[in-house]
């Protein structure tokens, strides 16, 4: 198996109107913005998806070429044939904490403040460990609440 670690936007322009791609939270979203009325965006776009080398990788028509259409695995190699990614051969009940144990309780509206962050954590937590079996840390911090 490899693993490649590589940076957000990693084949992106580094920069575009002087805000950094590579590595920042804007690699998360479009990273080029207004492209039909920006002909500067509109080149860094073009540069970006030619790096790729698309002729290399299709044919006129547009079809991948045949040397990496071999590529792709087939019959039971195939994701869909897989029964762990197929959702429909390997179904089992999930085992989820009860979401009651995590309520928050409201006395009065807009009398009290809580945090979602404890609450959601708690639940991820047990819902983790009931799932995989595996005990985190945080499970045996956050004790579920009744609030019934």
């Amino acid at each position: 198996m490899l693993i490649l670690r590589s940076p957000k936007g990693w084949t992106a322009p580094k920069k575009v109107d002087g805000h950094f791609i590579e590595g920042f939270w804007r690699a998360h979203q479009v990273p080029i913005a207004d492209i039909p009325a920006n002909r500067e965006h509109l080149k860094l776009l073009q540069d970006w998806m030619e790096s790729y080398r698309p002729r290399e990788l299709f044919d006129s028509s547009g079809r991948l070429i045949p040397e990496l259409r071999e590529l792709a695995p087939t019959g039971h190699r195939r994701i869909s044939a897989n029964p762990r990614a197929n959702g429909s051969l390997l179904r089992e009940s999930l085992r989820l904490p009860d979401f009651r144990d995590y309520g928050v309780t409201v006395k009065q509206p807009a009398t009290s403040r809580e945090q979602n962050t404890p609450s959601y954590s708690a639940v991820s937590c047990a819902t983790s460990c009931a799932t995989t079996w595996v005990i985190s840390g945080c499970s045996a911090r956050m004790k579920p609440r009744r609030t019934d």
